[in-house]
């Protein structure tokens, strides 16, 4: 199970990436960034299935 709070944070900094990178209009490189770093911080979340949904999720 995840941690609710490292979950809460995660969810917190996905958004506002997410904001500031549509303001910017996603290029393809930032988007892989941000695929990239969410991977590490779902794998440091114990809960890389719920993020990797969630993910797919934002960045469409």
């Amino acid at each position: 199970m995840c941690a609710r709070g490292e979950t809460a944070v995660i969810i917190k900094n996905l958004t506002r990436r997410r904001n500031r990178l549509r303001r910017n209009k996603i290029t393809a490189f930032s988007c892989h960034t941000v695929r990239l770093s969410l991977r590490i911080s779902c794998q440091l979340a114990h809960c890389y299935a719920k993020c990797r949904s969630l993910m797919t999720y934002l960045l469409q």
